[in-house]
């Protein structure tokens, strides 16, 4: 990957949707160049895009975080038929206490968590355990994180000025356009009124409300492999309530955190990933936010082996996307 490839990412991060008049505008390339850029990276399995139902999809959206200890030698048999199981929505395998971390999202509330934790697929024999975390504050996600490849005036000319959205949207129109758009996260306004039966303009005015209030999500994925940041790892904090907000902002903020998320759990209260240049810097990070917030305990560090799932999206031993598991909307 050359730098153009990475100013195109980064573009297509903070627009997944952008038309690429308006990202070869911001790169100072060809509409054409950029678009080709796009789908040789696409072809190679080095990036991706992503739809998904967003953390305030349905009034019963919630987050689920699971960890996995597996027998021995089978944490590979178990990973598999996790990755195949449509309500898993990403995995890893670790480093640490656990083989394997889930990060999922029920759109049924509690019932759907008890439906999720009752699926046979826990009685798989390789697994000997497993611990269980809900979201309760999302402070930041894999959307927020950034390449870092673009200057300001770049951003700028990416973001604009955006008005945020009112429309009211009927449940059953939220649902169909977020099925398009998992299916094809960059189908054209056109012809998601044609599917939609609607007009192009109510289309527009629908999306960024949904968008903005994160009702559904569009996130645009590289491999970590390739990305600079090959290495992952994770800390989990036990927090004072009080501080939850404040250090779940802070830990947001640092360039290389991909998920930042308060979680009620029996030992922590807090759970972030970053993805690193070397392992070694999470040790930093440890220091930058005990320092910062000397009541913070680090309960838990692990490290990241590899990816196996993104987003419904099934990766090989590179990182690298191969194919994908359609999630279910309705669990």
């Amino acid at each position: 990957m050359n730098e153009l490839d990475y100013g195109l990412l980064e573009a297509l991060t903070l627009r997944p949707r952008a038309p690429w008049s308006q990202v070869s505008t911001a790169l100072g390339v060809s509409a054409a160049t950029a678009a080709r850029r796009w789908e040789a990276l696409r072809s190679q399995g080095l990036a991706w895009m992503s739809a998904f139902p967003g953390p305030r999809y349905a009034p019963g959206s919630r987050i689920v975080e699971i960890h996995i200890a597996c027998t021995p030698h089978r944490r590979k048999d178990v990973a598999q038929a996790l990755a195949e199981h449509p309500d898993m929505l990403s995995i890893s395998a670790m480093v640490g206490d656990w083989d394997l971390v889930i990060n999922t999202q029920t759109n049924a509330g509690i019932a759907g968590i008890e439906a999720l934790l009752d699926d046979p697929i826990w009685s798989h024999p390789g697994i000997r355990g497993r611990s269980v975390a809900q979201a309760v504050r999302l402070f930041s996600q894999g959307n927020d994180w950034r390449i870092g490849a673009l200057a300001p005036a770049q951003t700028a000319e990416l973001l604009g000025a955006r008005t945020a959205r009112n429309e009211v949207v009927s449940d059953s129109a939220r649902e169909h356009m977020t099925r398009l758009l998992h299916e094809d996260p960059r189908m054209s306004a056109s012809s998601l009124a044609e599917a939609l039966r609607t007009s192009v303009a109510t289309v527009g005015r629908r999306l960024e409300t949904l968008l903005h209030e994160g009702a559904i999500s569009v996130r645009t994925e590289v491999a970590a492999s390739v990305s600079g940041w090959s290495s992952g790892g994770y800390l989990y904090l036990d927090v004072p309530p009080r501080l939850l907000d404040a250090v779940g902002q802070y830990i947001s903020h640092l360039p290389s955190t991909r998920l930042s998320m308060g979680v009620l759990h029996s030992r922590w209260n807090l759970s972030t990933v970053f993805w690193l240049n070397r392992i070694e810097q999470l040790l930093d990070i440890e220091e930058t936010i005990t320092s910062q917030f000397p009541e913070v305990r680090v309960v838990h560090r692990a490290t990241r082996l590899r990816e196996i799932k993104r987003l419904g999206w099934l990766l090989d031993d590179d990182e690298r996307v191969k194919s994908r598991v359609p999630i279910r909307f309705s669990a």
